[in-house]
């Protein structure tokens, strides 16, 4: 920007340097003075000193301000007097106006005026804004250096300020700064602190030196005591408790505390450290044999762990050998036969074992010539498929501990696996269903699938199953059936099991059944007067398996009760 003209004022300014008196006008030709004082960015209105130059002897100085852009002379400030000129603060007002100033000054002898020195200055007394606490420790902590963090003053050369108080309130008369400092970043790590409630503010400082307000306190407290540990309270699990529950107490406020408990065998954490919030802890998943340690700390909110309490325990059943397997029914089916028993349920029970040979009765639970499979504990029910038919098998079924031992009495029985009834001309034995009759995707939506008396069959049509081997359940036996030919089809129509239940129910085997994935199924029955299937199905249905989480969690919730099932046993 050009400097601004001195015409509009010079005229006084001339007139009273006239009346410096003789020899005043006497130079033929003036030079510019010299202006002393500070230019560019500055934080409060600056004064100068105007001095002339020696050689033009005894003159007068005009200065001229104005505030940028300058555009209306009536904003023109004229200062005049003899050389050296002192300004006074530029500009004289209160408070200042911010902006760009040009300051003019010449020499004068009253009737010429020489060339003019211009000097700006950029006037900023503007603070920057508080700062605002981004980070820091918790409400209660047991770090005696917190770390502090706050948003940070756009600019140059910005400093801040902060400082730790004692007590929560700053502001109040009797708090005392217990420590301070000045960074040149936004964040700022404390000197050890004592235990103590404090409060932490800061404040920026611009390039002028323009200091701002203080942040909101982040307060905080300072607590590294560690609190008193908690009392079990309840007796030592008993030889046959496989799920304990311990309890305990704590002379914290309700709620104020946490605590962590681990069950520890041979000194190697088998659960845990689990967090808790309530006085009692269940181990997440049912113990085996052997010795253990249940280890209990209390943690206040700073986070300070208190001494461990423990509680020694063992798991060896006080049982010589688990329940025996009872009431076994064995029903044949088209190389295939169903199995049922019967079995109470008892404390440390760890599977189920079925025994087969085609020879002759097991000789015992590890008979080397038998074919052996392990059930879940909870099981009762099993399906012994792939089998010969026309062929006699023997089978006993055994329960077993967690020790490893078996009942000392098998359930035992033998039955004759049947052969493939005869299948022959057209319309003899159903086929599978066209896949344009089935949903492409395993997800229910879209077109209704097809079906025919789905109330006679179970489970309902539609039905989200929690489990991978349901029970197929059906009804409305036609008189001479003495079979049925069931078939379980995917989404897509491909064919994944047939059998030939006699009974109106069958148990699905392991692994034909995906998670999350929907099936159809069918029952024809077989009249054995007349050798021949049904015209049409008796039932025709779809279910869906639900997903891997979700039988996860009902499988999880399955052995919650039988947890709950063998305390109630042991009581």
């Amino acid at each position: 920007m050009r400097p601004p003209t001195l015409r509009h004022r010079l005229a006084l300014a001339i007139a009273a340097i006239a009346a410096l008196g003789p020899g005043a006008g006497m130079a033929a030709a003036l030079n510019a003075p010299a202006v002393r004082g500070p230019s560019g960015l500055v934080g409060s209105p600056p004064s100068y000193q105007v001095v002339a130059d020696a050689a033009d002897g005894r003159v007068g100085i005009v200065v001229t301000y104005c505030l940028a852009p300058c555009s209306d002379p009536a904003a023109f400030r004229v200062l005049s007097g003899p050389t050296p000129l002192q300004t006074g603060v530029l500009p004289p007002e209160t408070p200042p106006a911010d902006g760009q100033y040009f300051v003019v000054a010449s020499e004068t002898d009253g009737t010429t005026t020489g060339p003019a020195t211009t000097v700006t200055f950029t006037l900023d007394t503007t603070p920057p804004a508080a700062p605002t606490v981004t980070a820091g420790p918790p409400a209660f902590t047991n770090l005696t250096t917190p770390v502090f963090s706050w948003s940070a003053e756009p600019g140059p050369a910005v400093t801040y300020n902060w400082q730790i108080h004692d007590g929560a309130d700053p502001a109040d008369p009797k708090s005392a700064v217990v420590q301070s400092g000045d960074a040149t970043t936004a964040t700022v790590t404390s000197k050890a602190l004592k235990d103590g409630i404090y409060s932490f503010q800061v404040r920026a400082a611009d390039e002028v030196g323009n200091r701002g307000p203080f942040s909101a306190p982040a307060v905080f407290t300072v607590d590294t005591a560690r609190p008193a540990p908690p009392q079990i309270t309840s007796p030592p699990p008993g030889p046959d408790q496989l799920s304990p529950t311990f309890a305990w107490s704590t002379s914290a406020a309700p709620g104020a505390d946490t605590f962590q408990w681990e069950i520890v065998q041979n000194g190697v954490t088998v659960q845990g450290p689990t967090p808790a919030g309530a006085l009692t802890a269940t181990p997440l998943t049912p113990l085996s044999l052997g010795a253990y340690t249940f280890r209990l700390v209390e943690v206040d909110p700073a986070g300070n762990l208190s001494d461990p309490v423990t509680q020694d325990f063992a798991i060896a059943l006080s049982r010589s050998a688990p329940d025996s397997v009872t009431g076994l029914v064995l029903t044949p089916g088209v190389g295939q036969v169903g199995l049922t028993w019967a079995l109470a349920t008892t404390p440390g029970l760890a599977s189920i074992r079925v025994v087969r040979r085609s020879d002759g009765s097991p000789t015992g639970p590890l008979d080397p010539l038998a074919a052996g499979t392990d059930l879940a504990p909870d099981a009762r029910a099993y399906v012994d498929v792939g089998l010969t038919g026309d062929t006699r098998y023997f089978y006993a079924v055994y329960a077993r501990d967690l020790a490893g031992g078996f009942s000392p009495v098998a359930a035992t029985g033998n039955v004759i696996a049947q052969a493939a009834p005869p299948v022959t001309g057209a319309g003899l034995g159903p086929t599978a269903p066209g896949p344009t009759t089935l949903p492409t995707g395993p997800e229910p939506g879209g077109q209704r699938p097809v079906t025919l008396n789905p109330k006679r069959l179970q489970p309902l049509a539609g039905a989200t199953l929690t489990v991978g081997r349901p029970m197929l359940r059906w009804k409305g036996r036609p008189g001479g059936v003495v079979l049925y030919n069931l078939q379980i089809f995917d989404a897509k129509g491909r064919k994944l099991l047939k059998a030939f239940p006699r009974g109106e129910r069958f148990h699905v085997p392991t692994g034909v059944l995906k998670p999350g994935k929907r099936y159809f199924w069918r029952v024809w029955p077989w009249f054995g007067p007349i050798k021949k299937f049904s015209s049409k199905p008796l039932g025709i249905s779809y279910f869906q398996v639900a997903t891997a989480r979700k039988l996860a969690a009902a499988a999880a919730a399955a052995r919650s009760r039988q947890a709950a099932a063998n305390r109630r046993a042991h009581r």
